[in-house]
């Protein structure tokens, strides 16, 4: 039972870091002054993973046009 209480408040921090550091991911305060992520992190994955397939694809795009 403590090893899970542990575990879970280790995946906590770790998600606490992942918000901060993505800056698609807002906090969304509620009523009783706790944080919530407004996206979930699927979602916000997704737009990740979209925006870095979006500038591969650019660069070789100008590469050959101009190679």
């Amino acid at each position: 039972m403590i090893q899970v209480a542990k575990e879970l408040k280790r995946i906590e921090r770790l998600e606490q870091s992942l918000d901060a550091t993505s800056g698609l991911l807002e906090p969304e305060m509620l009523e009783d002054r706790s944080s919530m992520v407004k996206w979930t992190r699927k979602i916000g994955f997704k737009i990740e993973i979209m925006l870095i397939l979006s500038f591969c694809i650019a660069g070789f795009l100008i590469a050959l046009l101009f190679g």
